[in-house]
């Protein structure tokens, strides 16, 4: 019998020096987005950077991750918080049907092997009228032009697709979804990058499809 308790490709190791700046365009979508639901699974959620906001906002956070070494970190920073070791295509295996009525995917599609399971799993396991925020990097995004140019369009090994917006919305929807939100998120001027990330802050404001993620949200409607 297959074993899909963990999925057989690459880990993220646990990023111990990260901390979450919640003011950045990509963490201001999520957690405004988020609001409103009583019990959210954070997918991929490494070391549990969304528990704190998340549950400053008076919402019950669970974290899965396919990484050990993620998990057991994020349970020794956050010892009152669920969190599962579990592969995120195969979500039913971990997590029974219509258990949260929000889910976070943040730049993680990109990284599973099949986009459409992923998403089926979250429309089961949310609860009707439920909420998926997701995000992803996006195809059209200035720093993945900049690296076509230079002959090293794919990002790294653990990348299986990267998604333009339409594409994005269209498996969404595809997955049973109704989409309330389709946008494309600035690059932050805070980060690594210096001069570089100022400019390409400043370009993703004026060119709208350039910035760095794309953010999705939808709603389980049956």
């Amino acid at each position: 019998m297959k074993d899909n308790s963990i999925n057989k490709q690459e880990h993220y190791e646990p990023r111990l020096d990260f901390q979450l700046d919640t003011t950045t365009p990509h963490s201001v979508f999520i957690l405004t987005n988020i609001k409103g639901c009583s019990r959210v699974l954070d997918i991929g959620c490494n070391v549990g950077y969304f528990a704190e906001p998340i549950t400053e906002l008076g919402i019950e956070y669970v974290g899965i991750d396919n990484s050990p070494g993620c998990i057991e970190h994020a349970k020794q920073r956050y010892s009152q918080v669920q969190f599962i070791e579990g592969d995120a295509e195969y979500l039913l295996n971990f997590i029974g049907k219509n258990s949260f009525d929000g889910v976070i995917a943040s730049e993680v599609i990109e990284h599973v092997i099949n986009p459409k399971r992923f998403l089926v799993g979250i429309f089961e396991i949310l609860k009707p009228n439920g909420k998926l925020v997701l995000t992803s990097q996006n195809s059209n995004g200035i720093q993945l032009r900049i690296r076509a140019l230079l002959g090293r369009y794919r990002w790294d090994r653990t990348h299986f697709r990267l998604y333009s917006k339409v594409e994005l919305a269209h498996d969404v929807t595809s997955a049973g979804f109704k989409v309330k939100k389709s946008i494309v998120i600035p690059f932050s001027k805070k980060g690594q990058g210096g001069i570089f990330r100022l400019a390409a802050h400043y370009f993703s404001k004026i060119f709208k499809n350039a910035g760095w993620t794309i953010g999705i949200v939808a709603e389980k409607v049956q």
